[in-house]
């Protein structure tokens, strides 16, 4: 367990020395990054706040002005 990391970062190594242009290889990965990005904004800013409307009948919004506090708690001490 102690070698795989280094294992998995000389088999990622590897696999980017045989590419022609790295370039294209950024280029797909920045736009799955920003593909996942976008499909969780949707899911957190419409999805949810409908589900929970329609299952409750409440304004999500004040449900997420009280969870804030909590919020910002988790994000600043990098726990989940």
């Amino acid at each position: 367990m102690w070698l795989a990391p280094l294992g998995i970062v000389c088999l990622i190594a590897g696999n980017l020395l045989e590419l022609d242009d790295l370039s294209d290889a950024v280029t797909v990965l920045v736009m799955y990054v920003v593909t996942i990005l976008s499909g969780m904004a949707v899911h957190t800013i419409f999805t949810m706040p409908l589900l929970f409307f329609f299952f409750t009948r409440r304004n999500p919004l004040i449900v997420v002005k009280g969870m804030t506090q909590a919020l910002v708690t988790g994000f600043g001490t990098a726990s989940g």
